[in-house]
């Protein structure tokens, strides 16, 4: 059986050719895996972003070292004014999506034997150490900061053993440990009962909003007189009257007053 021939290069890549041949390819491969490799054309756009910013550093003058950073190389590229804050944004949410830097989890006593990922690093710790405090402690924002700061990687960010042996941790004793995560996750508990009354409260001024309007052009939010007209009936007679303006002002010639008509000043009184 004959192979199935390549699909032609697509338009939406079709610009890059003439700035770079590389720059293409990694668009046309990242859009041919997207529907059966989203993995590989994930990795491929990756790689096509990482290109993209290290030839505009070429360009202007800006470009390091080709074992740099890709986090180093849009900042610079940021802070010189090259970049605009929405492109810096974007090259980062690209760089971001399949990294997972920093996200913590606790192993059960009862998990059994396997094999790492190589995108996972896994260590044990002294019985003298509290496993929850070191987990809340590798998602704080200084924890977080460390990381960014030092990762690295061609198309995506590493983080090894080596990187958290220089993670600085301030260790206070066993039960300060234990009192610490106590209070962190009774504040957690906190903020989820009042996100959730938010949410409650929320839904109730979205059903609150309709019931409200519905009731005052009813007239029914404040005790009416008896000779009081509804709503209903002020609406009809505004539009009777409106009717009847209209009729006398064509049959008069006479025109309607806006606000964006131009108005004579009256300028007042004027002695010569």
């Amino acid at each position: 059986m004959p192979p199935t021939p390549r699909k032609p290069l697509s338009s939406n890549f079709a610009q890059l050719r003439e700035h770079d041949e590389q720059l293409l390819r990694l668009g046309v491969l990242a859009e041919r895996y997207f529907a059966e490799d989203p993995n590989t054309s994930l990795l491929k756009l990756r790689q096509l972003a990482e290109l993209l910013a290290q030839l505009v550093a070429s360009n202007v003058g800006l470009y390091g070292k080709p074992d740099e950073g890709q986090y180093e190389l849009l900042g610079r590229l940021r802070d010189h004014g090259i970049l605009p804050r929405e492109i810096y944004q974007l090259f980062g949410e690209v760089r971001r999506v399949e990294g997972t830097i920093g996200r913590v989890l606790i192993l059960s006593p009862r998990c059994k034997a396997g094999i790492i990922n190589p995108r996972l690093v896994k260590f044990s710790l002294h019985a003298s150490i509290n496993r929850e405090f070191i987990a809340l402690y590798l998602r704080s924002p200084l924890a977080q900061s460390f990381f960014t700061s030092k990762i690295h990687g061609g198309t995506m960010d590493i983080l090894n053993l080596g990187l958290l042996r220089e993670l600085p941790i301030l260790l206070p004793a066993l039960p300060e440990q234990q009192e610490i995560v106590r209070r962190v996750e009774e504040l957690f508990a906190f903020a989820d009962r009042i996100e959730a009354r938010l949410a409650t409260a929320q839904k109730t001024v979205e059903r609150l909003t309709p019931a409200i309007l519905a009731k005052a052009f009813r007239g029914e939010l404040v005790a009416q007189e008896p000779n009081d007209e509804s709503a209903g009936a002020l609406l009809e007679r505004l539009r009777v009257t409106r009717e009847v303006t209209t009729s006398i002002r064509k049959r008069t010639g006479a025109k309607s007053w806006s606000p964006s008509s131009p108005r004579k000043r009256n300028t007042g009184p004027t002695y010569e």
